[in-house]
């Protein structure tokens, strides 16, 4: 269960930060109250929602429970990039990932990226 739910708020994360990112750069807030699932469909998403949704159609059969626990875990990923700590380890990354003018980038080098 750890990994499913792992994957699906990795799955959050991506959409959840190029939010955040739009909204510093426009000076907007960010917040549960503006920034919900259906807001991200408005960001290039469709796939990756598509994925939680097949996840959460494993998980259970039952709508209200795949809702319950999509949203646990978008609260999670939510709590995850508005933690400063968080937020400036995926800015390196995304700033690295800019610069690099790499095709692929090794893991080591991201873990280097994130410990600091």
């Amino acid at each position: 269960m750890n990994a499913f739910e792992t994957d699906i708020i990795n799955l959050l994360i991506g959409p959840l930060a190029e939010a955040k990112h739009v909204a510093n750069a426009d000076n907007e807030p960010f917040n549960h109250r503006l920034v919900n699932l259906n807001a991200l469909k408005n960001y290039d998403v469709s796939s990756d929602l598509e994925l939680v949704n097949d996840y959460l159609q494993s998980f259970s059969v039952c709508k209200q429970q795949q809702d319950e626990k999509l949203a646990a875990l978008f609260s999670a990923a939510f709590n995850f990039i508005t933690d400063q700590a968080n937020w400036a380890a995926i800015t390196r990354l995304a700033n690295y990932i800019l610069d690099c003018n790499k095709n692929v980038i090794s893991c080591e080098e991201v873990a280097s990226l994130l410990e600091h």
